[in-house]
């Protein structure tokens, strides 16, 4: 018998050996006899394996076969001993990785936390749709497992139960949207009527006319609501809000050519004595219930140089009227 190897060119130059490239190796039957089991083994692989990553059933020429120096009996060993070791590498990393994937699996099965709160019931065999932990099968020993547990009694039972879980909880959230919706529209059927009493009391013939017909825009139905509310700081000054104009004309183009107007608000965390009293005036006369907040508006120039921003101050009041927030800001 006989078999094919590959003598590498340079590693032959090294061995110093004077030919290489293919050659084919005749094997006695001593030679076969001082072969191991194991390696008479691989060499029966070589001629059944002739895919490129095997080297076409030459040795030398498989993916991660040492270079071959000479056609001897010993180069052949060596050869087929780096198969046998890398061969073992593989079926180590294989198992290791299996052992890892059942791992996870057992893990998964025993802590459920993140899969409850899946919404999903594929059949049993879909477990890694129901639950993000599943681990993703890669290889077939590793799909295999993963179709056993699957099928098992455990995996079967925790799907019931997870279809259970879901289907309570689709009906709790089903039950809960009701629930908003429903009071949604009744704080809005409550300020729609409390706003028509509004409109009622202090609009217009021309307000309580198109009110009447539903001809009432929205806008000016909260405009006479807020007037309604706020009614007791009507005197007071309401907030103008700072322009670009404003900025620009606190602006100094000898100290700055390229304009940019920009715009900030904050709650204040102090306040000037002016400021202050208007404050304290604003809040005498608020609604009862609102909350009355202090702010800071600044207007600048992020180009210029120095203190050049535009700076007012102001009150935001905001109250919960019958089911919606109102809000008007005060000019301090």
């Amino acid at each position: 018998m006989y078999t094919h190897l590959y003598i590498d060119p340079s590693a032959a130059i090294r061995a110093g050996k004077s030919v290489s490239g293919y050659a084919r190796l005749d094997l006695l039957q001593s030679d076969v006899d001082a072969l191991t089991s194991e390696r008479r083994d691989e060499l029966a692989r070589v001629s059944d394996l002739g895919a490129p990553e095997h080297g076409n059933g030459t040795l030398g020429r498989g993916a991660g076969d040492p270079p071959v120096t000479e056609g001897t009996l010993a180069e052949i060993v060596r050869v087929l001993d780096a198969r046998i070791a890398r061969r073992q590498n593989e079926a180590d990393a294989t198992k290791q990785r299996s052992e890892k994937y059942r791992a996870e699996v057992r893990h998964v099965l025993t802590n459920r936390l993140t899969c409850e709160k899946s919404t999903y019931h594929p059949p049993v065999g879909y477990l890694s749709m129901i639950c993000p932990d599943w681990p993703i099968p890669r290889t077939d020993t590793e799909r295999g497992f993963r179709d056993e547990i699957a099928a098992s009694a455990e995996a079967v039972a925790w799907v019931s139960e997870l279809e259970t879980i879901n289907a309570q909880h689709l009906a709790t959230a089903e039950k809960r949207k009701i629930a908003d919706e429903q009071a949604k529209m009744e704080r809005e059927s409550q300020f729609r009527a409390a706003a028509e009493a509004v409109v009622s009391e202090i609009g217009s013939d021309a307000d309580r006319g198109r009110l009447s017909e539903h001809l009432l825009p929205d806008t000016e139905l909260l405009h006479l609501v807020h007037d309604h509310v706020f009614a007791a700081l009507t005197d007071h000054e309401r907030y103008t809000r700072i322009t670009e104009s404003d900025v620009r004309d606190a602006h100094d183009e000898d100290l700055c050519s390229d304009f940019c107007a920009k715009f900030a608000v904050d709650d204040a965390t102090e306040l000037p004595a002016t400021e202050w009293a208007a404050l304290v005036e604003v809040r005498t006369h608020a609604p009862e219930g609102s909350i009355v907040t202090p702010r800071i508006h600044k207007g600048y120039c992020p180009q210029c140089e120095g203190d050049r921003e535009v700076t007012r101050y102001s009150a935001l009041l905001q109250i919960d009227w019958h089911g919606r927030k109102l809000s008007r800001e005060y000019a301090l």
